[in-house]
């Protein structure tokens, strides 16, 4: 409202008025503290405590504001403008943002690393953590052996680039790899060793190996027999000939080994012997079988009880020991006696047995004698009787042609088994005669004979032959048939009968050859028969004249015109062409008349040259000029043709 204002001065006093306003917010203002880094890791509540909020009156008061909002986003690299709201109220501040700087440098790595067999690479040292932000892509290149790989490339990358910045985003290292250590002490040996009757020395357990190109150079010396060798130093070392890389260190010897040879078991049992035998007529004992032997001096002892018969003895001991009993080196065990075996002898068997037929090979029905040396008595049998038997007294009795076996068992004794033994015995027939009239019947060709007497050798040919008697039918057969094969001519007869009815001039000369040719055409063989009787009927079918010329005579003829000849000459020609001419003679004869009354053909003259002496005799000046012009006019005719001769006449 409207005051009153009293003013005093100078011991004076006076009033003013004054219009009165209330006191009010005019505006607020803020401002960013910019002496620390903002990194960009920070947040709207990490800058807070940089902001100073003043609040100003329009009595140009003015007060910090404790209570404000911080509105926007902060990003790095650049300048944020950033809203402050408070009593209402609101402003801005700027704020420059900085990426957060990851020093690559300060991450320890681990570069020297133990061979392990495999590819390794720089690795974190342990403990190492990376900042957060960033992130190992590669560790560069990898080293396997020992050495030393220069140049190793550690890539880095940054995983936030809005946020965070390397100073640098590769490292360059180098990788070594040193040699690793082997554990290997005296017990991975064995020093207890049993004898093998070689010199041995002491050697790795089984399972303990050595790394690749590591050897043990020097073992400590060798035992061959038994007993101990004491203070052995075993040596190790890279083999001489390895070239590839040296990834292991060399161990340090061995000392105070020792290396003791023990005997060595002898391995046998009761399956070793040999305990059933066959009957042989002398005393036999159990004994090793053919592969085992007994080593270093050892021996049987006792082989126990022996057996000659058929039968078996139980309760047998075979017993062992040094042939030597002051054997230096006793480097085996003497084996304990083996009990309890049974010694068996067994039935021999006749495998010397064996029969004799005599003869072996019998004609039908003759006898042959079985003779052997077999033990026990025999007995026989034949395999087919309808080719053989025999008798109790082993006589063999030929019955047809085949072959039979003879089987004889001896029935043995109480030491030899049975036995059965066999041999062949062959019946023959005598087919001496049948096979060269086979052979005769095989060089025959059905072809050269007639059908009826070549049926006659192929049914003889048919005829059983399984007996004495059948063989010596069919041989005659057969013979008879070869002496009675003819050829059949009837029908060649018939043709060379109708052949000769016929007249070599009454057919053409071509057709009259081919039956010539067909006459002189071999007859030996009834195939030639055959082939010639049809070759004469071809060409009997086949007999023809030869009108060639006889047309070509004609065809001539008829050019020429009856009135260009003389009547004679003409009547020449028409009797030649009406000759007969059903036979080669009569067409020959024809063709030569035609061709010599052709030739023969002329014109008459007689009366025009009778004409012309009369006209010759006749003067010109005798007769009137018309009459004398008619008579040179006709003198003037033409008079090649008969026509015209007889028109000039």
């Amino acid at each position: 409202g409207e005051n009153t204002i009293t003013i005093t001065a100078l011991e004076n006093t006076t009033t003013i008025k004054v219009n009165g306003i209330a006191k009010s917010l005019t505006e607020i203002t803020a401002e960013y503290d910019n002496s620390t880094p903002v990194l960009a890791t920070a947040s709207l509540e990490d800058i807070k405590k940089n902001v100073t909020v003043t609040a100003h009156y329009n009595n140009n008061t003015t007060a910090n504001v404790e209570d404000f909002e911080l509105e926007g986003q902060l990003v790095a690299d650049q300048d944020n403008v950033i809203t402050v709201k408070a009593l209402d109220m609101t402003t801005t501040i700027t704020v420059t943002v900085n990426k957060v700087v990851i020093d690559t440098n300060l991450v320890e790595f681990e570069t020297s690393l133990v061979y392990n067999g495999e590819a390794q690479q720089v690795k974190l040292k342990e403990g190492t953590e990376l900042p957060e932000g960033l992130r190992i892509t590669d560790f560069g290149k990898t080293r396997t052996n020992v050495g030393t790989a220069q140049g190793v490339v550690v890539t880095f990358e940054v995983t936030n680039p809005e946020i965070y910045t390397a100073t640098a985003l590769t490292r360059t290292l180098s990788l070594t790899i040193t040699p690793a250590p082997i554990g290997i002490t005296s017990e991975d040996f064995e020093t207890e060793l049993t004898y093998n009757g070689e010199a041995q020395s002491i050697k790795l357990k089984e399972g303990v190996t050595l790394p690749e190109g590591v050897v043990i150079t020097d073992f400590g010396g060798t035992r061959q027999n038994v007993g101990t060798k004491l203070g052995v130093t075993v040596k190790f070392g890279y083999a001489e000939d390895f070239d590839g890389f040296k990834n292991y260190a060399v161990p340090t010897q061995i000392t105070g080994l020792s290396l003791t040879i023990k005997p060595a078991p002898v391995e046998i049992s009761r399956d070793d012997f040999i305990t059933s035998f066959t009957y042989t007529g002398e005393e036999q004992h159990v004994m090793l079988k053919e592969d085992i032997t007994l080593p270093g001096g050892l021996e049987i002892a006792d082989y126990g009880e022996g057996r000659t018969d058929v039968g078996t003895t139980n309760g047998i001991t075979v017993t062992f020991r040094y042939a030597d009993a002051n054997q230096q080196y006793k480097n085996y065990i003497v084996p304990e006696p083996i009990t309890d075996l049974s010694l068996t002898i067994d039935k021999a068997n006749q495998n010397n047995a064996s029969i004799q037929v005599e003869p072996s090979t019998i004609v039908e029905g003759q006898t042959a004698t079985i003779s052997g040396n077999g033990i026990g008595k025999a007995t026989y049998e034949s395999s087919d009787t309808d080719i053989v038997t025999v008798s109790e007294a082993g006589i063999v009795t030929a019955i047809k042609e085949g072959t039979a076996e003879i089987t004889v068992t001896y029935e043995g004794d109480n030491n030899y088994n049975e036995v059965t033994v066999k041999a062949t015995v062959t019946v023959v027939i005598d087919r001496t005669a049948l096979e060269a009239a086979k052979e005769a019947a095989a060089g025959k060709v059905e072809t050269d004979y007639s059908a009826a007497s070549w049926k006659a050798l192929v049914d003889a040919l048919d005829m059983p032959e399984n007996r004495q008697s059948e063989i010596d039918a069919k041989t005659a057969a057969i013979n008879s048939a070869l002496e009675g094969l003819t050829v059949d001519t009837t029908a060649l007869e018939a043709a060379k009968a109708l052949a000769a009815e016929k007249v070599e001039t009454d057919y053409s000369i071509a057709s009259w050859k081919a039956l010539t040719d067909a006459l002189a055409m071999a007859e030996d063989k009834q195939s030639e028969i055959d082939s010639k009787t049809a070759a004469i009927n071809s060409a009997l079918e086949g007999l023809t004249v030869d009108t060639t010329a006889l047309e070509a005579a004609k065809a001539l003829a008829a050019e020429k015109v009856e009135t260009d000849y003389s009547i004679a000459s003409w009547k020449a020609l028409t009797d030649a062409l009406a000759m007969a001419e059903d036979k080669q003679s009569e067409i020959n004869a024809k063709v030569a008349a035609i061709s010599s009354a052709i030739s023969g053909l002329t014109v008459d003259t007689t009366a025009l040259e009778a004409a012309k002496e009369a006209a010759a005799g006749k003067v010109e000046t005798d007769y009137s000029v018309a009459s004398w012009k008619a008579l040179t006019d006709a003198l003037a005719m033409a008079e090649d043709k008969q026509s015209e001769i007889d028109s000039k006449t």
